[in-house]
């Protein structure tokens, strides 16, 4: 039992000979998918697009609207030129983010 293991643990590893080649085999097999592949490849290009888009949003928030007191935090606000200084204001800028 234990000598099989130790047989296929011991084999040499064997290496592609040309990485050209072996991704034209598969270019064959995905041939026929070819725009569902350019289709998916955007797709995931614009999902991540949007997920690095959310976390900015979510900092323009906190720094022009929900507390622009701190002049740290209201020199990061590049979304909103006058930040409001009455809490009326601030909840009016939201819907301009």
């Amino acid at each position: 039992m234990f000598d099989r293991n130790a047989e296929v643990l011991g084999q040499e590893i064997r290496k592609a000979r040309s990485v050209s080649s072996t991704l034209g085999r598969f270019w064959q097999y995905f041939r026929q998918y070819k725009w569902t592949l350019i289709i998916v490849t955007f797709l995931v290009v614009i999902n991540t697009a949007i997920q690095a888009t959310v976390p900015l949003l979510i900092g323009q928030t906190v720094d022009c609207t929900l507390a622009p007191a701190f002049e740290q935090s209201a020199n990061n606000c590049f979304l909103i030129d006058d930040i409001p200084t009455t809490a009326a204001g601030r909840l009016g800028t939201l819907g301009l983010l």
